[in-house]
């Protein structure tokens, strides 16, 4: 009898040990899953397609055509420069020319 009691409580002894180390097993995996799928930490950093854009004349914008993240296609009209300082600088060549010439 004593025997049979002893074996009884290896067989539940080893059955528990089994089961809890399944159960961590079976957590670890569906925390590292939950972890790949939404992670969340204090100091991320997101990293995005950014592209930068230089215009080919200096001049401060008047309006803007586009919006963050929009999806813009080779040839959208992206901005409006102010045209004033450029305006005044060809009527000033002018002036000048038309000076010179006579």
């Amino acid at each position: 009898m004593a025997d049979e009691s002893s074996m009884r409580k290896k067989l539940v002894g080893k059955a528990l040990s089994i089961g809890i180390v399944l159960y961590t097993c079976i957590v670890c995996v569906l925390s590292l899953h939950r972890v790949d799928v939404n992670p969340r930490t204090d100091d991320a950093e997101v990293f995005a397609n950014f592209i930068g854009i230089a215009h080919q004349v200096d001049g401060p914008i008047v309006k803007l055509y586009v919006r963050d993240n929009q999806l813009v296609h080779k040839g959208d009209l992206l901005m409006e420069i102010d045209d004033r300082p450029y305006r005044f600088a060809l009527e000033r060549a002018r002036s000048e020319r038309e000076a010179l010439e006579g």
